[in-house]
């Protein structure tokens, strides 16, 4: 049996580990202390994990893979009405559930969001500003409403928004938020994402090492060589599942396929923490915050309740905040947990690299890639989308 190496233990790298595992012997390299990356949890009180991140589907239909894997591993999918507050300097401007109350407004900005917004998914040289131009939508619904919501999930600064193409916003709004009701339906995995990364290592029979950073991999005439405290290991095969930056950096001699592609992920970084006082949350629910004046300098903090959004079994409630790296929004103090993450941006480098993870993979010799860095949307869904496909492609070599 070939020996196969995967580099990060995040949602892809696990996922590939379980649909590979009959046909190599897996190797699994984690730099961290815990598998799941995006989708880790913490630790909080009497044995309860509870969730660094947004855990939330907005469709069965975009998350198909994500939502079938927890059922055959017997976990529950639970819908729920997740409302989501936006606000600004601590005013409420928007709740989704009953719009800015100003009624009329209200109904042509919603009527947009479902009916208009779609025909701008080929408008590249235009940005969110122009939906206000041509007042199609209020500047209030723009400001405090689609701009925060789409910073949000797309993960990137509130500011950074008003500068990406309108294409970007528009095809992500028309594919995950379309049609936008004013009773936010979601569901989510009981207990929160870490179970379905728990599912698959829990299924799969490999090596895994923690706390195990990787320097170096090259390959050699018969096999990759990987480098890792101190210590070289051969392997027939390769996979990284981590940033395609920190890809590009760890290999010793990159083919020009791989400089082209790996270079052009932009990547941003946000903060989540987890912790006692509710910090601006309104009642425990979705609340997206912004603090400042003028755009350029606004930055917005994501705060909920974990009992209250969640139904988790917690004797007090605990919060979770998103942040960027450059704000510290929680008082020291106040923190239970915090992790790092390194998440993909929507820019036009990244844009001209996305779907281009076959052609990468197909030009590999002897090391391949997966992650949903390179898919449009980077949820993790594309992740486990792009395990699957990296699996079926391994078998038929």
């Amino acid at each position: 049996m070939q020996k196969l190496a995967i580099i990060g233990g995040g949602i892809s790298g696990v996922s590939l580990a379980y649909l590979v595992q009959q046909q190599f012997d897996v190797t699994l390299f984690e730099s961290q202390d815990y598998l799941g990356g995006n989708n880790c949890s913490a630790e909080v009180e009497d044995g309860h994990k509870v969730p660094m991140g947004v855990i939330i589907y907005p469709s069965r239909g975009l998350f198909e893979n994500t939502l079938s894997y927890a059922e055959k591993f017997g976990l529950q999918c639970r819908p729920a009405q997740l409302p989501h507050i936006f606000c600004n300097n601590r005013e409420v401007k928007y709740r989704s559930y009953s719009g800015s109350g100003h009624f009329l407004r209200d109904i042509m900005d919603v009527a947009y969001l479902n009916f208009g917004i779609k025909s701008q998914t080929a408008s590249h040289d235009k940005t969110i500003d122009d939906l206000i131009a041509k007042t199609r939508l209020s500047r209030e619904c723009v400001d405090y409403l689609l701009a925060p919501f789409a910073a949000l999930y797309l993960s990137v600064p509130y500011s950074a928004i008003f500068g990406l193409p309108l294409s970007t916003v528009a095809g992500w709004w028309s594919t995950y938020c379309h049609p936008f009701h004013l009773m936010s339906s979601f569901s989510f995995i009981d207990g929160g994402n870490h179970r379905l990364v728990d599912g698959f290592i829990d299924r799969t029979r490999m090596t895994t090492r923690l706390n195990s950073e990787v320097t170096k991999i090259s390959r050699d005439s018969d096999a990759v060589l990987v480098r890792f405290a101190e210590q070289q290991e051969r392997f027939d095969r390769v996979v990284f599942a981590i940033r395609p930056d920190e890809a590009l950096s760890l290999l010793e001699d990159p083919t020009n396929t791989e400089l082209r592609i790996l270079g052009q992920i932009d990547t941003n970084t946000l903060v989540s923490t987890l912790h006692r006082r509710p910090y601006d949350c309104e009642n425990g629910d979705i609340t997206l915050n912004l603090y400042g004046d003028e755009r350029g300098s606004t930055h917005m903090v994501t705060t909920w309740g974990n009992r209250k959004c969640f139904g988790f079994d917690l004797k007090e409630e605990v919060y979770t905040s998103l942040h960027q790296a450059d704000e510290e929004p929680i008082d020291s103090s106040d923190i239970l947990a915090q992790r790092t993450f390194k998440v993909p941006v929507q820019t036009a480098n990244t844009a001209s690299v996305a779907g281009q993870l076959d052609r990468l993979n197909a030009e590999s010799d002897r090391i391949y890639y997966c992650g949903s860095y390179f898919c449009p949307s980077f949820y993790h869904e594309d992740g486990i989308n792009s395990a699957i496909a990296l699996s079926e492609m391994l078998q038929d070599t």
